[in-house]
């Protein structure tokens, strides 16, 4: 190739790359979006579309939706009981891991790409994706193994601690809504204890909880 050709083609890919670069971080985060919304909604179909974890990795995801169902039983029952309509309460708010998501910068490095949080720091252990297929899934929800640990250890015991609390709401244990608080704050602070998630480090993306 004559070298005014091999020339105009590097400085054309050169100046194709920074737009490269850009689609595959939109398509990254539209891909982790999606997982978020899932596990919002609850909807395990569009979460397999969108999650290619396996083992830990796809425990997490159902941990956290199993927290989510139950956080919504918990706030029908208050409702039915107390005739309320608050705010339900959740250690995990999709809203601000829909956000978190949206402010993240997406390194992308070939096939793997990782969502970094604006306050995150090194070493970045944030949400991973691949691309399989020329289609951006996520792989982890964290990828800090001790996070995610100690939340499979937190999680599902939260989660039978509000459809618990649901409950008991139904069959009149509580006399109003903030006795409920009163309880849950105390059945919370155990599993807390005992699980060691209150030794769990910051999160880098997106973090569960408020």
């Amino acid at each position: 190739m004559p070298r005014k050709s091999l020339a105009l083609c590097v400085a054309l890919l050169t100046a194709v790359a920074p737009f490269a670069h850009g689609d595959d971080s939109a398509d990254a985060k539209t891909a982790a979006v999606a997982v978020v919304n899932a596990i919002a909604k609850g909807d395990r179909d569009a979460l397999s579309k969108n999650f290619v974890g396996t083992g830990a990795d796809k425990q997490l995801a159902d941990a956290m939706i199993d927290l989510l169902q139950a956080a919504d039983g918990l706030h029908e029952a208050s409702v039915k009981r107390f005739g309320n309509d608050q705010a339900k309460d959740s250690l995990i708010d999709p809203a601000r891991m829909t956000q978190q998501v949206q402010d993240s910068t997406v390194n992308v490095t070939g096939d793997s790409a990782e969502l970094v949080a604006k306050d995150a720091r090194s070493p970045h252990e944030g949400m991973q994706l691949k691309r399989l297929d020329g289609q951006w899934k996520v792989s982890q929800i964290t990828g800090n193994a001790d996070v995610q640990q100690k939340l499979l250890g937190f999680l599902p015991g939260a989660a039978k601690i509000m459809s618990d609390t649901a409950d008991e709401i139904s069959n009149g244990k509580y006399a109003n809504p903030g006795a409920v608080r009163v309880a849950m704050q105390g059945k919370i602070m155990t599993l807390i204890q005992q699980s060691g998630a209150a030794t769990t480090g910051k999160s880098t993306q997106p973090a569960p909880g408020k």
